[in-house]
């Protein structure tokens, strides 16, 4: 199925206003920054991008554990790839 230009473009449009537009953790540092100084907001910035880059480690191991254990599971991830 393709799609047409102009739609195409709208989508990233929309696509990036959702990934520009601030999120929770923003304003916790924020917050945190305003709250407690630049020290604070330092640290609960650093506390999460240490929770971030636990969380996808995580989820990337549980992932590959579930494609190498599974054949079914990995044939279906091949089969969606392309798309």
């Amino acid at each position: 199925m393709l799609f047409d230009l102009s739609t195409y473009a709208l989508f990233c449009l929309g696509a990036l206003a959702l990934i520009m537009s601030p999120g929770p953790d923003f304003f916790y540092v924020a917050t945190r920054g305003l709250a407690g100084g630049r020290g604070a907001g330092v640290v609960s910035a650093l506390g999460n991008g240490a929770g971030l880059l636990v969380n996808t480690a995580l989820a990337t191991s549980a992932l590959t554990l579930l494609l190498f254990a599974s054949l079914a599971a990995f044939n279906i991830d091949n089969s969606v790839a392309p798309l």
